[in-house]
């Protein structure tokens, strides 16, 4: 007959003292000491909790035993990677540059406030990365918390990201139109911004950052919104202001311990003040268009000149309120303004920086112009200006690292490593500046990408297109 042993058998025996009191009676006596002196010094309370996850989290970091390489951080000191998560912010690009030169081809992590960032290098691990299915590396969830989008979007945006599908299936099939509306925009926003302040022969100091951002803006917008509105001093600055705010509030949000994320973004977050304004900029345009619509049936072709009569075609229920669409132009902007000015800042910096260059490439866009006015063909054409522009990207990317997606499962990748579920996973942009696939690579050159975007090679080189080793827009099926 199988007998029960009881371990806590050991803790009712009494301890050889003079009371006869058993190892339970003193813990439980310490125990009500404990938590009467706790409860008349809320400091000390306040100190023991802090103490007590510093215990634990230094206690988690010895025990820990990942095979995979850390960079940034003393690794002699426990506590050390809160000192990595503070660098990051100031010295990423440093952390990931050391990491992808002692581990290339293999996959190492970089520390963060409250978790590691895995970065991917090598071919074959950043092709890995860009097969994954967003079922198992989600950037959608990614940036719920890197851009706290329920506090800087509204929750809606990620709840019910209605407008994704809405973007993929219709900038493909109206990409001609597109591009022709983008450059005859262009032109006058551009001497509206700038031309009509420098007049032949004069010099002009302007803000190249803030001017071609609003240049940006502007072209854009003609095919979110359509023409009338893009041209809107008003709503440009809400938009420009929005996309700085969402990045600027979700970096403050992310310096705090998740509990806290609620009542900062309370305090910080910007989108309620943003949103009441593009609801009144653009609640007539979207009046006007709903009537049009009960008037009459709409052709296909007057359905598809931007972005908004998608969304009001597509849209059903809550997504098709004023409210719900001004919201999903704001995010669309904040997804395309920044980014696309600072790359468009950096190429003409580089071209002032190498003026030879300027009559080159005006002589290939005239040419090139003169043949096919302003359209996509034309595009085609500058061989010249892609290279410049790729060069430029390459030399002076935006970032250290791609944008992070979160593992949203265990993976497996190729070499056997094992990404925990739940991690931040990224490809580093380190290989941008690798000799192996960019000789002599701190120099600017042109022409370094010439071979792949001259005659037929278009493309399958062109700016737009990527691959593992140039990823400024990410690469394979999920490429921005």
């Amino acid at each position: 007959m199988a007998t029960y042993f009881d371990p806590t058998l050991f803790l009712r025996l009494p301890l050889f003292t003079s009371d006869g009191k058993s190892l339970q009676d003193w813990l439980m006596l310490f125990k009500d000491q404990t938590m009467h002196t706790l409860a008349r010094d809320p400091l000390l309370s306040i100190s023991a909790i802090i103490n007590g996850a510093i215990t634990l989290y230094v206690l988690k970091f010895l025990l820990s035993k990942s095979q995979i390489p850390g960079f940034g951080y003393p690794h002699w000191f426990p506590a050390g990677r809160i000192y990595g998560g503070a660098r990051f912010f100031v010295d990423s690009s440093t952390m990931i540059s050391k990491g992808y030169k002692a581990s290339k081809g293999k996959v190492f992590k970089i520390p963060r406030w409250r978790s590691w960032v895995y970065i991917l290098s090598g071919d074959k691990l950043v092709d890995d990365f860009h097969h994954f299915s967003d079922k198992e590396l989600s950037l959608l969830d990614s940036a719920k918390h890197e851009l706290q989008i329920p506090y800087t979007m509204g929750a809606s945006v990620h709840d019910d990201p209605y407008h994704l599908p809405i973007l993929r299936q219709k900038l493909t099939r109206n990409l001609n139109y597109l591009v022709t509306e983008i450059l005859d925009e262009a032109v006058p926003a551009f001497n509206t911004i700038i031309g009509q302040h420098c007049p032949p022969g004069t010099i002009f100091h302007f803000k190249g950052l803030l001017s071609i951002t609003r240049i940006v803006a502007q072209t854009f917008n003609r095919i979110l919104v359509g023409p009338d509105l893009c041209r809107d001093t008003a709503y440009n600055a809400v938009s420009i202001q929005f996309a700085s705010n969402v990045m600027f509030t979700s970096l403050i949000i992310n310096l705090f311990p998740r509990f806290l994320h609620p009542l900062v973004g309370r305090i910080c977050s910007k989108f309620g003040s943003n949103l009441p304004k593009a609801i009144s900029l653009t609640r007539s345009l979207v009046e006007k268009r709903r009537a049009l619509m009960r008037s009459r049936d709409l052709t296909e072709e007057e359905m598809n000149t931007d972005f908004l009569w998608w969304f009001l075609a597509t849209a059903t229920g809550e997504q098709a309120t004023t409210e719900s669409l001004a919201t999903r132009i704001l995010v669309v902007n904040a997804a395309t303004i920044h980014t696309s000015s600072m790359a468009l800042t950096q190429a003409l910096t580089n071209l002032a920086l190498h003026p030879e260059w300027a009559v080159r490439l005006r002589m290939e866009a005239s040419s090139a112009f003169s043949r096919h006015g302003w359209s996509r063909n034309m595009l085609k054409e500058l061989h010249d200006t892609d290279s410049f522009i790729k060069e430029s990207m390459r030399l002076n990317g935006l970032g250290s690292m791609g944008f992070p997606r979160k593992a949203m499962q265990t993976l497996s990748l190729s070499d056997g490593t094992v990404i925990p579920a739940g991690s931040l996973v990224s490809p580093a942009l380190s290989a941008h500046s690798d000799p192996e696939y960019y000789p002599n690579p701190d120099a600017f050159d042109p022409t370094r990408f010439m071979e792949g975007t001259c005659k037929d090679k278009v493309d399958t080189g062109g700016m737009v297109r990527t691959s593992s080793h140039f990823l400024p827009f990410g690469h394979g099926e999920h490429t921005w």
